[in-house]
């Protein structure tokens, strides 16, 4: 079967150029600690990789029902090294406090000296707590009382994301659900950096370019990976389904979500992963589903914000930047509206993906949220490897989720095809 699957691949479409590189540290970015090889068939890169790194490896993979098939591929690569592998399993849709702990126990006990993450972003937030606490004292559980400190090195990591767009790839921490708070909480304020990021699209930048303050090369990568993300949905958006199985959407889906992991680094997240993080325990729903059906409010309450400061330099240059965000999506993606809020409202409905409204926020809940919201924010602006600022403050936030808790007046209408005025 693997055979065959790799026979499928090599008969792909020619490559574009921009979607294969393997990247050392800070080459893409300052900021940038991990290296990072992208495209194609780049998961082969595993073989070379993983002997360099570990002799023995603790394989985690996602608790779908498709996770088996797909680890199977990773554990080929290791069986090609001549490396041992055993596998954990998610127990639960989010890295949690037991998870860890157990994965930590059972990787001490099989002797493994590495980990690799080959999954979505729970499968990451896992495999980073893990490699962090394997050559550590202290229980996961010790979080409670604050970030944890790293006396020892982190494990080897290499993280092979399988979920094109989840936007965490380079991320140096770990985000852990307290079940008895209710709440997701950062592992470490000790940056937990993996020795490699393979991102294979055939397995699997918004706030971030708001929120830069003179630096060229994040605008770059921010501009690319909106660009990338506007090509990945011009087709969907014509035909009002996501074929899953188009490369070329995955090349771009996968770019896409690497340039927002990468700038990240630099401006730190924005306010829809802020809001996301505080709805983390209150809620079922995968974090990138609540940070997708935010970012239509989100963008309105920009929009209010610049509207109320026009005439002043900095929120004029900011929206400025707002306009060049949705010249772009209208020109790729040939869907024009009235605003940039609008356009993801109209491509949200298009596509089937809730709005926060259908998320079921009950108003008993939106102060609990706005305040870890609020500390996010912050804690993202701190962490950030540059000087941000966010436009937002608390107030802002709790307006936006005053808006989840309220129905939309009415259906929002279809979206007209755009005509392209600016090339792009």
């Amino acid at each position: 079967m693997l055979k065959m699957r790799r026979a499928a691949y090599s008969t792909a479409a020619k490559v574009d150029p921009r979607f294969f590189f393997d990247a050392a540290p800070g080459t893409l970015l300052p900021a940038q600690k991990s290296r990072v090889l992208f495209g194609r068939m780049q998961s082969e890169q595993l073989t070379v990789l993983a002997p360099t790194l570990m002799s023995k490896v603790l394989l985690v993979r996602d608790r779908d029902s498709g996770a088996d098939k797909r680890s199977q591929y990773a554990q080929f690569l290791l069986q090609k090294a001549n490396i041992p592998c055993f596998m954990l399993t998610l127990q639960r849709d989010c890295a949690t406090i037991d998870s860890i702990n157990y994965g930590r126990d059972y990787a001490r006990r099989v002797g493994a000296n590495g980990v690799v993450a080959f999954g979505g972003g729970n499968v990451m937030d896992t495999s980073r707590a893990i490699a962090a606490l394997m050559f550590n004292e202290g229980n996961a559980e010790d979080l409670a009382a604050g970030p944890l400190p790293l006396a020892q090195n982190v494990a080897p990591l290499i993280v092979m994301p399988t979920v094109a767009g989840c936007g965490s790839e380079l991320s140096t921490e770990a985000l852990v659900l307290d079940e008895g708070a209710e709440a997701k909480l950062s592992f470490t304020k000790t940056p937990i950096v993996a020795d490699a990021v393979i991102i294979d699209p055939l397995l699997t930048c918004i706030e971030s370019f708001l929120a830069n303050q003179g630096n060229p090369k994040v605008d770059e990568l921010c501009l690319n990976g909106i660009r990338a993300a506007a090509e990945a949905l011009a087709t969907p958006l014509q035909d009002g389904k996501i074929h899953l199985n188009d490369i070329g959407f995955r090349d771009r889906l996968s770019y896409a979500s690497l340039c927002s992991s990468l700038v990240s680094l630099s401006t730190g997240f924005g306010a829809a992963h802020s809001l996301g993080i505080g709805v983390g325990g209150l809620s079922d729903s995968p974090h990138m589903q609540v940070c997708a059906a935010f970012i239509p409010l989100v963008i309105t309450r920009y929009q209010t914000i610049l509207a109320d400061n026009q005439g002043d330099d900095h929120f004029d240059k900011l929206k400025m930047r707002l306009d060049a965000v949705q010249n772009i999506l209208h020109v790729v993606t040939k869907f024009k509206t009235a605003t940039l809020s609008d356009w993801f409202t109209q491509v949200g409905c298009r596509l089937n993906i809730p709005d926060a409204h259908q998320l079921g926020f009950d108003d008993s809940l939106v102060q609990t949220i706005v305040d870890r919201a609020t500390d996010r924010l912050e804690d993202c602006g701190n962490g950030a490897s540059q000087d941000v600022t966010s436009v937002f403050e608390k107030t802002d936030l709790d307006t936006i989720m005053q808006g989840a808790v309220v129905a939309p007046p009415s259906a929002p209408p279809t979206i007209p095809p755009a005509t392209p005025s600016v090339p792009v």
